[in-house]
């Protein structure tokens, strides 16, 4: 068991450096003004398409977390009897954490708020919330004219 918590933790440290590095990489992307041409497919102007591209750095923090919590516990498992206070308050805080920067990250992905944890490119498109609703008012405007019968 021991063992097991080890690699889940290095791998959530794993993850943790790819999200985050990608994260800020869509940091550093320029941000295109109204009057810049089209983006063209396979260009590194190419905006990010999926919802969880804006929550890319919350949960690459998040993911760190996790595995600083799953190394903490596993090393406290090993030591159970007497566990030092480090590993005690490193694994509270490690979940107090967690609690939130989930809620950033729910926030981030469904609201696209805050702000500044929101990629640059990305701070005027709509949340998955508001892109739900924007379908759903366009799918009620398409057929109001129409009786069913």
């Amino acid at each position: 068991m021991f063992l097991a918590g080890i690699a889940a933790g290095i791998g959530c440290l794993v993850a943790s450096g790819f999200l985050l590095r990608s994260g800020l990489l869509l940091y550093r992307r320029p941000v295109r003004s109204r009057t810049a041409p089209l983006w063209r497919p396979g260009t590194d102007a190419e905006p990010p398409t999926s919802d969880f591209d804006r929550g890319r750095l919350t949960g690459g923090m998040l993911s760190f977390f996790v595995g600083v919590m799953l190394l903490t516990g596993a090393e406290a498992r090993r030591v159970y009897p007497a566990v030092p206070a480090a590993l005690k308050w490193t694994c509270v805080s490690s979940i107090y954490a967690i609690m939130l920067l989930g809620a950033l990250h729910v926030s981030v992905v469904l609201f696209n708020r805050p702000g500044f944890l929101v990629p640059p490119i990305l701070r005027n498109a709509p949340g998955t919330v508001g892109k739900a609703r924007k379908a759903a008012k366009a799918g009620r405007a398409g057929t109001a004219g129409k009786r069913g019968g």
